[in-house]
């Protein structure tokens, strides 16, 4: 059968002379109600009949029948006693499709009960109404929600079925009707090609109640002239959402300040907590999405996912790092360079030698390069340091060179890590972990954290004080020995406005927590937030702001010019310096006892004289009255000098 256009199916649907009641048979319902599961990928059916149907509307036995000939599971509920959010009327797969058969008094009273005590979001609602009942008395003022996917189907006199779709934008406005589509046959049927919130994308209007506070760079606020001005990441993208979804905004603030936690005993404080009492609808912050929050208001979906650090207080003295000067180069490259001065050194030597030895350029030099005077001139070089002697012979040259430049390049790595090191401050602080964190502190105050995760992890072994407002809990620091766990973007947003520097622990300690608005239980508009938030992702914007509003920032200062080097930071230079003065000292005085000892050692000879016997004119005279000076010795031999007294010195005994 060819495809008839959807301008000839409204022709056909207008009758040509006067209008009858046309009911919808059971065949053409089996159909429709086969397509619209197909179409709504629906698990299974339920027919709702009332005890009072006429014998024009269609049987639920031979309906059931129909659909159970197409494989469809359908089961037969009285709609007087139905209620969808019992566990028994839902489907093991996917939503169901309810079908609502009857048109009559009990089924519209039925109808507004259910909508008055439940929400009728969630399973896909179908009503066969006759061509002469209007759906505008039948369903009244009905509650049917803005994400409820109500249709209403009705066959004029040519068979043409058309689908009718109903909601509301909110409680106190009146019912909108939308043309879903048609039905006809098997083979020629028009449903929408469209995203469910494609087709609802505007609320019209609608003022929706927000909360939010000032949380730079999330959310920032500026009044002017009794206007609030938002902007921040956050804010920039509700303004966007205004516009798609067309929506205007009534702010309310929360009285203590804070964004909001839940506590332990279910109570909850700032914006979740006006969120709870239904003050407001939404609440603009960058919310996490914690297990003990989601009992009391939903999210949507992330707009980023942060870091949650531990901020603590930095230390006002630096810790002295004595290894600074080793962390440029790896354990591994300092035992290489160190092999590489001593097999170069070694090398330098030999050719030196070699030169002499079979009269190179190098055999005329009186000096001779000894392994020490070679590691000594490597070792130099290494510092950048010259050398007083240059060497003839071109391969020991070579060597210089190549000494010259791989020592250039050395020294030029070390040099900008090492300054790095210097100009960047490292914290050490004497924990590294919670748990060390929980050991030592006798607080930590909380402003975002995962209760279930801390919880579950660390027990009862840590302590919990929610603050009303993040600059509250980062004075708190400064002023005492606590911690503050809360979200590192708004810790570089406010840690110029304390009187300390705060630091984060690692990231070791560190959760990583997805945020978004926080949204009333059950919001009829989740799912259209949802649906615009994803496609500003996908399209960038997102992406865009976050990045426009500065949202990578470090801890570094931004309006310091110079970053000044203190003493403590060169003090293990200082004492290496004084180090080697003191070892310097002891060497000599080593060198001084060693050279004494080996002077007296080298005195073969000792004298021990007994008597001289001088022959002067036949005297002779004892040593005691006479005055010998002892030179060095020569060999054997002992050269002694006459005493002015004396005239000759004959013999020495």
């Amino acid at each position: 059968m060819a495809i008839l256009s959807y301008s000839m199916m409204l022709m056909i649907a207008v009758p040509c002379c006067g209008k009858r009641e046309v009911q919808i048979p059971a065949t053409t319902a089996a159909n429709v109600i086969s397509s619209l599961k197909n179409y709504f990928l629906s698990g299974c059916v339920f027919l709702l009949s009332t005890k009072h149907q006429t014998e024009m509307r269609p049987s639920s036995v031979k309906l059931g029948r129909l659909l159970s000939d197409k494989r469809i599971l359908a089961t037969e509920v009285s709609l007087q006693s139905f209620n969808h959010t019992l566990p028994e009327y839902r489907c093991c797969s996917n939503h169901p499709l309810n079908v609502i058969l009857s048109g009559d008094t009990q089924a519209k009273s039925s109808v507004r009960r259910l909508s008055d005590t439940t929400s009728l979001t969630g399973p896909t609602w179908l009503l066969l109404l006759d061509n002469t009942s209007s759906p505008k008395e039948f369903l009244g003022d009905s509650n049917i929600p803005f994400d409820c996917e109500f249709l209403v189907a009705q066959q004029n006199a040519g068979g043409l079925v058309m689908l009718t779709e109903v909601y509301k934008i909110a409680t106190e406005r009146p019912l909108l009707y939308h043309d879903f589509g048609y039905w006809l046959s098997e083979t020629t049927f028009r449903f929408p090609s469209t995203d469910f919130y494609f087709r609802r994308s505007s609320l019209q209007g609608l003022s929706i109640s927000t909360a939010t506070i000032e949380n730079p760079p999330i959310t920032v606020l500026e009044r002017t002239d009794g206007q609030i001005k938002f902007s921040g990441y956050f804010g920039k993208v509700w303004r966007v959402l205004e516009k798609r979804m067309e929506f205007r905004t009534n702010f309310s603030f929360p009285a203590d300040g804070g964004r909001g936690s839940v506590m332990k005993n279910g109570t909850a404080t700032g914006m979740i907590r006006m969120i709870q009492d239904n003050q407001v609808h939404v609440a603009v912050d960058a919310f996490g999405m914690s297990g003990i929050r989601a009992t009391a208001v939903d999210f949507t979906v992330p707009l980023l996912s942060t870091r949650y650090c531990v901020i603590v207080k930095s230390p006002d003295s630096l810790k002295l790092q004595w290894d600074n000067f080793l962390a440029p180069f790896s354990v591994m490259l300092w035992v290489a360079m160190m092999a590489t001065v001593i097999v170069i050194a070694i090398h330098y030597t030999l050719l030196y030698y070699l030169g002499q030895r079979y009269g190179n350029q190098e055999a005329d030099e009186i000096k001779f390069y000894t392994f020490s005077d070679s590691l000594l001139l490597v070792l130099g070089i290494f510092c950048q340091q010259g050398h007083d002697t240059t060497p003839r012979s071109y391969s020991c040259r070579f060597v210089c060179i190549s000494m010259y430049i791989i020592a250039v390049m050395i020294f030029g790595t070390y040099s900008a890590t090492f300054i790095s090191f210097l100009t960047v401050h490292e914290n050490r602080l004497p924990y590294t972990d919670l748990e060390s964190l929980f050991s030592k502190h006798a607080q930590n105050y909380i402003s975002e954290p995962s209760r279930q995760f801390l919880d579950k992890t660390y027990g009862e072994s840590y302590q919990d004080n929610v603050q009303p407002s993040v600059l509250d809990g980062m004075h708190k620091v400064c002023n005492s020995k606590y911690s503050f766990l809360m979200s590192m973007d708004t810790a570089l947003a406010f840690k110029n406005k304390v009187n300390c520097t705060v630091v984060p622990l690692p990231r070791e300690t560190s959760l990583y927590i997805p945020q978004g608005f926080a949204i009333a239980k059950r919001s009829p508009y989740l799912g259209l937030f949802n649906y615009n938030l994803n496609k500003l992702r996908s399209n960038g914007v997102l992406y865009k702001h976050r990045v426009y509003d500065s949202m990578r920032r470090t801890f570094s200062k931004e309006n310091a010019a110079w970053t000044r080097v203190r003493l403590e930071e060169v003090a293990p230079i200082i004492g290496f310096l004084l180090a080697g003065i003191v070892a310097s000292s002891v060497v000599l005085l080593l060198e001084k006892v060693i050279t004494t000892n080996m002077f007296l050692q080298q005195q073969n000879v000792f004298c021990c004289i007994a008597a001289v016997r001088y022959v002067d004119g036949g005297h002779s005279f004892h040593p005691k009255n006479s005055q010998i000076n002892f030179l060095r010795p020569v060999g054997h031999n002992i050269r002694v000098r006459r005493a002015p007294q004396h005239q000759r010195l004959r013999e020495v005994v």
